[in-house]
């Protein structure tokens, strides 16, 4: 199965919380020149309050502000769960509470004052990062809508397909016929649109791994669908 591609019809956003206002206007103007939407903000605090996840972003903020910090906000971000990649303004002085803040997850930093160029690259960096990320969940969210499309016994002979098992080990234990365990191999790469066994296991892997981790039993099946198979 080639992964598919997605097309994104959104613009990426860069969302820009400085109260200079030079800068703010400075790394608005960059954002926009490399055809990102830009939403600025002069307080911390009303980023905050109006904050919603876009498909494709990043964060510039500075590290020092009046009210909440550049790291203040970093921490909420990471609290409330949002991964949008931040990128951090720096004042002299500040390069090493901004390794600090990347050590914590940031993207990256700049020291003020910059060259255009520079920041532009950063952000680019970022939004590729997020792109990258937003690509991934769609995938993900694809393959799991496929893989509910699986029988429970499908579920239950794509475990042992997963663990190495062969059709004849995989007949034997169920007490079935090896064409029927080939046909419900078959329907399951159908379903999951793979072209080998290698993107099956390759597909499959985290699922099983992540059932097996909940239950705490080796030969734990896939969560059960709705039929019997």
């Amino acid at each position: 199965m080639a992964n598919p591609t997605y097309s994104i019809p959104v613009p990426p956003v860069v969302y820009v919380v400085d109260d200079d206002e030079a800068i703010r206007d400075l790394v608005v103007e960059i954002a926009r020149a490399i055809g990102a939407t830009t939403k600025p903000f002069a307080r911390a605090e009303d980023f905050l309050q109006s904050y919603r996840p876009d498909p494709i972003e990043c964060l510039v903020v500075d590290i020092r502000m009046p009210g909440l910090s550049g790291l203040e906000v970093q921490r909420r971000l990471i609290e409330a769960g949002h991964g949008v990649p931040v990128i951090f303004v720096t004042g002299y002085g500040d390069v090493d509470t901004a390794v600090e803040a990347m050590r914590a997850g940031a993207m990256d930093f700049i020291q003020k004052p910059f060259s255009p160029q520079a920041l532009a690259e950063k952000i680019q960096a970022a939004l590729q990062r997020s792109r990258t990320a937003y690509r991934e969940r769609l995938e993900r969210g694809t393959i799991d809508a496929r893989f509910s499309l699986l029988t429970a016994k499908e579920r239950e002979v794509a475990v042992r397909v997963v663990a190495g098992k062969s059709s004849r080990e995989i007949a034997d234990e169920f007490g079935l016929s090896i064409r029927t365990i080939e046909n419900h191999r078959a329907r399951i790469m159908d379903k999951l649109h793979a072209d080998s066994v290698v993107e099956l296991v390759h597909l499959l892997s985290p699922r099983v791994a992540a059932a097996q981790a909940a239950a705490s039993a080796p030969d734990t099946a896939l969560p059960p669908a709705d039929d019997a198979g």
